[in-house]
């Protein structure tokens, strides 16, 4: 017997979060204070794993608060 993916039932927190959901996490905690300015994000490999997904999606999440203006200094594998 195979499981398909209509039978499996997926929790939030089983759920790979999309680059958009993490820049939208992350946008909040700059918003709500909890990040300021100056304050240094964790590691890339750190938000991958809270996250629960790989480097590159937490990079394209970065890269778009990057471009909204929200974070400096973003490179490859150092915290922005």
């Amino acid at each position: 017997m195979v499981v398909t993916q209509e039978n499996v039932v997926v929790s939030d927190s089983d759920r790979r979060r999309s680059p958009q959901e993490i820049a939208d996490v992350l946008r909040e905690r700059i918003r709500s204070g909890e990040l300021k300015a100056g304050d240094r994000l964790p590691t890339q490999a750190g938000l991958a794993e809270e996250f629960g997904v790989e480097r590159g999606t937490v990079r394209l999440a970065l890269r778009e608060l990057q471009q909204a203006g929200l974070l400096s200094n973003v490179s490859k594998g150092s915290p922005p």
